[in-house]
């Protein structure tokens, strides 16, 4: 995404995070959380934020860390947008009413880096849209995803982690199936997958049914950085053990964004223990949603189907020829041409 982190863009966006919390205080985010609420169920509870596991601060950092007072810290994609966290974890909230309640409160994007499935009777988790119908299983998430379109809204999800563990493995009924969960399957989310810093596909990264230009249901829309060093044809094989000797021998080879500074679930991971405090390597398609998320936030176009519109415009084909299964229509670059503007001064594209 080049121009992509630089220290402009987002102004005058609300970006609503649906994830673990947010680490409000970390200095690179001091001045970005507008809006934190922790979900009791279907009610959100206004106390002081927090992040009891580090995922969504990560997330938040990619969208909007603006480098703190002193310029010292890091930048994410939109570093002048106004994030509102919804912590639908800690207390097992539900996902549907803090989509509605971003859509109430103004926000312009959603971003949600979280799957849904269930598990088979033999303890498989499966979250592939094309194997179980999620939406009818979540029909309230459903009817808040198109609440959220009618809206003017922009909703962008992670496609899921499940390539290596759901299509690749022989022994289940998931076996050669694409594994794209829900919400990313619904034909009003942004779809993302994530890809390496050679432009492949990471080894993990579900890959939704084949098409066209005419992105739909069960389809990867786009594809953001998601993992670092990995070796070629890690997509088609899977992960294997040369694969975590390549890593560990070239770490650190995640995504780099903030981290809560105390102790959380996820402190011990080992992105988290080699990472100075405050910051946290990471990876999955978790990271690369925010990525797409924040771009829609420097890019807005004034509505919603105009900004999706503008990313597919930009988005470059990146791997194989054409829209593919695991990347979609490639990864959106910043034109070299673009001049941030007040939102209301943009052309919408043809």
């Amino acid at each position: 995404m080049d121009l992509a982190h630089e220290d402009w863009g987002g102004a005058f966006v609300d970006v609503a995070v649906i994830d673990t919390g947010v680490d409000a205080t970390n200095l690179d985010l001091l001045g970005r959380v507008e809006e934190y609420a922790v979900y009791d169920y279907e009610t959100p509870v206004p106390v002081d934020s927090y992040d009891s596991y580090g995922h969504g601060t990560h997330v938040c950092g990619t969208i909007a860390a603006d480098a703190g007072y002193a310029r010292k810290g890091i930048y994410g994609v939109a570093p002048e947008a106004d994030l509102h966290m919804y912590d639908v974890f800690t207390m097992g909230g539900y996902v549907d009413t803090a989509v509605i309640r971003a859509v109430d409160l103004g926000a312009e994007v959603i971003s949600m880096s979280i799957g849904f499935g269930i598990s088979d009777i033999y303890g498989n988790w499966v979250s592939s849209n094309v194997i179980i119908d999620v939406p009818s299983l979540y029909p309230e998430l459903h009817a808040a995803l198109l609440y959220a379109y009618y809206n003017d809204v922009l909703s962008v999800a992670s496609a899921g982690n499940e390539r290596d563990t759901l299509e690749l493995d022989s022994t289940l009924v998931t076996y050669e199936l694409p594994s794209i969960g829900c919400p990313a399957a619904s034909s009003w989310v942004v779809a993302v997958g994530a890809i390496d810093p050679h432009k492949e596909p990471a080894f993990f990264s579900s890959s939704g049914l084949p098409g066209s230009s005419d992105i739909g249901r069960d389809m990867v829309e786009v594809a953001a950085p998601g993992v670092g060093l990995q070796l070629s044809g890690a997509w088609y094989r899977g992960y294997t053990p040369d694969d975590i000797d390549y890593i560990h021998a070239h770490y650190p080879t995640y995504i780099f964004s903030t981290f809560p500074t105390y102790p959380t679930g996820y402190s011990s991971y080992y992105g988290a223990r080699n990472a100075p405090p405050g910051y946290a390597w990471m990876m999955g398609t978790s990271m690369a949603c925010p990525h797409v998320s924040g771009l829609a936030a420097k890019l807005w176009q004034g509505s919603a189907e105009a900004t999706r519109g503008y990313l597919r415009s930009i988005a470059q084909d990146i791997w194989e020829s054409g829209y593919d299964v695991a990347t979609g229509l490639g990864l959106p670059v910043v034109p070299s041409s673009w001049v941030d503007v007040p939102w209301w001064w943009r052309i919408k594209p043809v």
